[in-house]
């Protein structure tokens, strides 16, 4: 179902297949950064607009307070 696809998958939405890879630092107790690699290809190419495969990288800085 297209309601619960990750929408940094790919290009969201369903019909794609990859992997997820990251890794994660904790400079202090309160802070993590981490970078995430998702390498994604169409399952089926005539049901994707988009039929090339999707390599984005997404880098995330989260506080916790």
């Amino acid at each position: 179902v297209a309601d619960v696809a990750d929408s940094d998958f790919g290009e969201g939405g369903t019909n794609r297949r990859g992997n997820i890879s990251w890794i994660a630092w904790a400079p202090t107790d309160f802070t993590v950064l981490s970078l995430k690699q998702f390498l994604t290809k169409p399952i089926e190419k005539a049901l994707d607009p988009n039929d090339k495969p999707v390599n984005r990288w997404q880098l995330d800085y989260l506080v916790k307070f």
